[in-house]
């Protein structure tokens, strides 16, 4: 994934649409940037992991991705 969540996350560049016969943009970017962005990033992963989704390394991966890349928190005045 690339991009910035929540709203914005696309298949990174080269990467395929499709992996085990499930469309990534259709099942799980269209969900990951509708959530709030008071979600907590690291457990949708671990739910994921949970439901044999993805395996271990890729969600260590997106867990990684959420702690280097944090949501903006939605108290913050975006107005400005």
């Amino acid at each position: 994934m690339d991009g910035t969540w929540p709203n914005e996350l696309e298949i990174a560049s080269g990467e395929p649409e499709e992996v085990c016969n499930v469309a990534v943009k259709e099942n799980y970017l269209k969900r990951l940037n509708a959530q709030a962005q008071k979600a907590d990033c690291e457990e949708s992963f671990i739910r994921a992991r949970i439901m044999n989704r993805i395996n271990w390394k890729t969600t260590q991966f997106y867990i990684q991705q959420c702690k280097l890349n944090p949501a903006p928190l939605e108290d913050e005045d975006q107005s400005e």
